[in-house]
């Protein structure tokens, strides 16, 4: 057995390397080193210590720094499948933490045991997403299932907090709308194929978000709604073939109409 605190320390001085790696080269070398040799090991660590936000916090902060794309870091070559392994790693890492997440019940100190980890892998997949190193067609041209999981398991986490908790904690509320704006840029589908209840409670959230005090997080929500005004207008409005839009285009179409 693995004291906590020598996981804790692991994984804040591996974080520390990962922030000091700020470019491709030394980038590359702590990949290399990381996975996938000891990859599987931070997902054991993940599923022993699930229940221990002490140790769960430092290691999905590390997993944040490790996918986000600062100063062009994680620029693989156009022959590297690096992108999608590491895209794969991550959707394992928010599938298991967000699985145990969602089995809460009640928590003594709700923002340390649940909301802090859901921020934390929200910023996770809205840096993975947007940091423009993974060819995201194809997950689905070849039937992997882990953008899919990673995107599900995420929405049923951001869904599982009310909205005015969301506005009241900031740095949970910078995570959620961040990913609300990039699933809006970026997968629109993802966002317009939702359930109803859903696409109407991230719609509450984008118009809450729009009266915000805080400029970053009403941009965000201006943005997010443009990007989806100009998906149904393009699908929809001023489609080529307006008798047969794609499903996602349909299913906004609906979602307006109800």
């Amino acid at each position: 057995s693995v004291p906590k605190e020598t996981v804790m320390g692991l994984f804040r001085d591996l974080r520390g390397v990962v922030s000091a790696a700020g470019n491709r080269r030394p980038y590359g070398l702590v990949f290399d080193w990381l996975y996938p040799a000891h990859f599987p090991v931070i997902l054991k660590c993940l599923e022993a210590w699930s229940d221990t936000p002490d140790v769960t916090t430092p290691l999905l902060k590390f997993v944040a720094e490790f996918v986000q794309n600062k100063t062009q870091r994680l620029s693989f070559d156009l022959s590297s499948p690096n992108g999608i392994l590491l895209f794969r790693e991550v959707s394992k890492v928010l599938v298991t933490h967000g699985t145990a997440v969602l089995q809460k019940g009640d928590v003594p100190d709700i923002y340390h045991h649940k909301y802090k980890g859901i921020w934390i892998c929200l910023q996770i997949l809205t840096r993975a997403l947007a940091g423009n190193y993974v060819n995201f067609g194809v997950f689905g041209l070849y039937g992997d299932s882990a953008l899919e999981d990673a995107l599900k398991i995420s929405l049923k986490m951001a869904l599982s907090i009310p909205l005015n908790d969301i506005i009241a904690y900031k740095k949970l509320s910078k995570s959620f709308y961040s990913l609300v704006d990039v699933l809006c840029e970026h997968h629109t589908s993802v966002i317009a194929s939702c359930e109803q209840s859903t696409f109407v409670f991230l719609m509450t959230a984008l118009e809450t978000g729009l009266k915000a005090l805080d400029v970053t997080i009403s941009s965000q929500c201006a943005a997010a709604l443009n990007h989806l005004a100009a998906y149904y207008f393009r699908h929809v409005v001023a489609a080529i073939d307006v008798n047969s839009p794609p499903p996602a285009a349909q299913a906004l179409a609906e979602h307006i109409r109800q």
